[in-house]
């Protein structure tokens, strides 16, 4: 004879076991699988809690749900596909946190499938950093995307890790500079000109890292020579007739040259000043 705590245990899996396959099937009316991704991922788990039913296996867990995610993501007749991406590669780099394909690809998908979703990048780039400090891989994909929305601060941080990292090539170092140039933080970039040069190792990167410490340093003279008038029209209420009055009204302390030695073309009617050497890269006026 069944007892009757027994009966009652029974009768509530029953109706577990009935409310179950009920809210299966209104999930399934309502959300077909081949039209909506909440029906496919409705049941996956939090990373942390698959990675303990692993039993050590994560990594292969990882890589199935990251062929699956190339599967499911180049699907274009499900609706709504892209509404649980950071979730979905958040749980595979959960399993395996070293899994950098998995973080290069849920931001390249974000970046052109998702009209640029920064939210979505910077969240998966820094969680891929964090993991992997020494990968420049990861920060200089989001530098990429960061500088093409033109977010140069966040793109310059990117990059200026992505050139720190154990062998990051050159060209991290020579993205890193031009953001800071864009910031209008020339010394910056022109350290990063250097660094770059320094690493470079063919004659056409040799080439481009010398124009550009070039025209950088002629750059931040020109703005001292700006500074400077801009401090003599201060005192004497009008633009200095020849840079030679900067120097012997004591402004500066003598008339500035660029990088080869030559002067300044200063036109006191535009204010307008110019290299006399020109520039080593093509330079708008």
């Amino acid at each position: 004879m069944v007892k009757p705590r027994i009966k009652i245990i029974i009768l509530c899996a029953l109706l577990l076991i009935g409310a179950a396959t009920s809210l299966s099937w209104k999930i399934e009316i309502h959300y077909p699988i081949e039209k909506y991704s909440i029906a496919r991922i409705l049941y996956l788990p939090h990373g942390r809690y698959l990675k303990m039913i692993s039993f050590g296996f994560s990594e292969f867990q990882a890589d199935l749900l990251y062929i699956w995610s190339i599967q499911f993501y180049g699907d274009p007749g499900i609706e709504n596909r892209y509404d649980y991406l950071l979730s979905i590669y958040n749980v595979i780099t959960d399993l395996n946190p070293k899994f950098i394909d998995a973080y290069r690809l849920g931001t390249l998908i974000a970046y052109y499938e998702m009209q640029g979703n920064m939210k979505i990048i910077t969240a998966l780039s820094d969680k891929g950093i964090n993991h992997n400090p020494k990968n420049w891989q990861i920060p200089a994909d989001a530098g990429y995307y960061a500088s093409q929305l033109k977010l140069y601060k966040l793109s310059r941080n990117y990059f200026t890790i992505a050139s720190k990292a154990p062998g990051s090539p050159p060209w991290t170092k020579r993205w890193a500079a031009e953001e800071n140039f864009l910031l209008g933080e020339k010394d910056e970039a022109l350290k990063f000109w250097q660094e770059a040069l320094s690493t470079s190792t063919t004659s056409f990167e040799i080439q481009i890292c010398k124009g550009h410490i070039h025209d950088t340093k002629v750059e931040i003279e020109i703005d001292n020579i700006k500074d400077a008038i801009e401090l003599f029209t201060t005192f004497y209420y009008r633009p200095p007739r020849a840079l030679e009055e900067l120097v012997k009204t004591g402004i500066i302390q003598k008339i500035p040259v660029d990088p080869e030695g030559k002067p300044f073309f200063y036109d006191p009617e535009t204010g307008k000043i110019t290299p006399e050497g020109g520039w080593r890269i093509f330079h708008l006026p």
